[in-house]
């Protein structure tokens, strides 16, 4: 392998050696730019420690470091600040060995980072990658100035990086809304990927024709859609041709109150929570499964996804999500409005009660997935760092 570039990751998103299933795919990308001889070196600046460690994660080194974090309005910008300066306590010299730094989310990070580069005079090209379309709304902000401040705060980073990265076309599109003309070339798209050594269609498991398994994987919260697709799954099921089940991967705050809703509707033997499922295990039960559906309403992209179609399900996902662009281009699975209930129903029905439909979308996902497995998809971020 030929020596390449030391890069440094800074993330709040990243696995948590006690949650490794959190934020998954900051860590694949990692790896996969590993795969192509880069040597990664990752920050996760934690709120919820109280002093420094490090660990491996499959190789990767990476540095846990604490830092305050405030719960307000403006408190994005001020915990970018706050991060820079647990930052500077690893010193001028912890920062000069690396050849880029590839900082993940606007705030806090990209605040932090830019702090630190300024402090140290650090000449190293940085990029700043962004996973969610919350590119500068401020979508978890209630106050209107709070939100146009965060906007500006924003749009001030993107000004400011070498490149910028959005997860999806969407995004990036996002992103270039932010800068003037003369800057938007430096604003690129690299997808997510899936890793085909644990998302593939098995060929040791024969998937049983009946009951037809619907499967949910994410956080259990309002923005995934979880409560919407419980309540079309039970109004569905008198109409299903054939027994169903609906397997939710996954834990969260909206938990306890969707069991409760599934036991309202009488599903308490059709519905069945498995909890948190480590990440190498989640290709099995989608092996086990046959419908993907997730009408989450605020994705930037969601790797669920194609670890789902690289396991040959269809899915179903929401219009206007960053997913929308390759089950759009490729006709691999349903688009339903966000938060419509009877797209949502019609389409668990059309996929629960049609076989050849099911199998047609297959064939189409066969066609297409192999494109975006995690090695594809970080050749754009591999042009910038060379």
């Amino acid at each position: 392998m030929v020596h390449k570039a030391n890069i440094l990751f800074i993330s709040t998103f990243y696995p948590q050696r006690e949650l490794l299933q959190y934020c998954q795919f900051v860590h694949e990308e990692a790896k996969a730019l590993v795969r192509k001889g880069y040597h990664i070196t990752v920050i996760n600046p934690r709120s919820d420690i109280n002093a420094s460690y490090s660990w491996e994660l499959e190789d990767i080194p990476v540095l846990c470091i604490p830092y305050q974090a405030w719960r307000t309005n403006y408190s994005y910008s001020i915990n970018g600040i706050f991060l820079f300066h647990a930052l500077r306590k690893l010193g001028k010299s912890f920062f000069s060995q690396f050849s880029f730094i590839h900082v993940h989310n606007c705030l806090p990070e990209g605040k932090a980072a830019l702090l630190l580069k300024k402090e140290f005079q650090l000449d190293i090209p940085m990029a700043v990658q962004i996973h969610d379309l919350n590119v500068e709304k401020g979508a978890y902000i209630r106050s209107r100035i709070a939100k146009r401040f965060f906007s500006k705060c924003c749009r001030e980073i993107y000004r400011d990086y070498d490149y910028c990265i959005g997860v999806s076309n969407m995004v990036s599109h996002l992103i270039r809304s932010c800068l003037p003309p003369a800057d938007r070339k430096k604003v690129f798209t690299a997808y997510n990927g899936y890793d085909p050594a644990i998302f593939n269609v098995s060929s040791n498991h024969i998937k049983a024709a009946s009951p037809i398994r619907i499967l949910f994987v994410g956080n259990l919260i309002e923005l995934k859609g979880i409560r919407c697709l419980i309540h079309a799954y039970c109004q569905c099921v008198p109409h299903f041709s054939v027994p169903t089940e609906l397997w939710i991967l996954g834990r969260g705050i909206l938990e306890k109150e969707l069991q409760g809703l599934a036991h309202d509707y009488h599903m308490d033997d059709h519905i069945f929570f498995k909890g948190y499922v480590l990440p190498e295990k989640v290709g099995e039960y989608m092996n086990e499964c046959h419908i993907f559906a997730m009408p989450s309403t605020f994705e930037g992209f969601g790797c669920v996804y194609l670890e789902a179609m690289a396991c040959g399900l269809p899915c179903i996902a929401c219009t206007g999500q960053g997913i929308s662009e390759i089950i759009e281009n490729s006709r691999a699975g349903c688009l339903i409005p966000p938060h419509n209930l009877d797209a949502l129903k019609n389409s668990l029905l059309e996929l629960v009660n049609h076989p050849a439909t099911r199998e047609s979308y297959r064939k189409r996902i066969s066609e297409i997935i192999d494109n975006y497995t995690w090695d594809k998809t970080v050749s754009p971020i591999v042009k910038i760092y060379q």
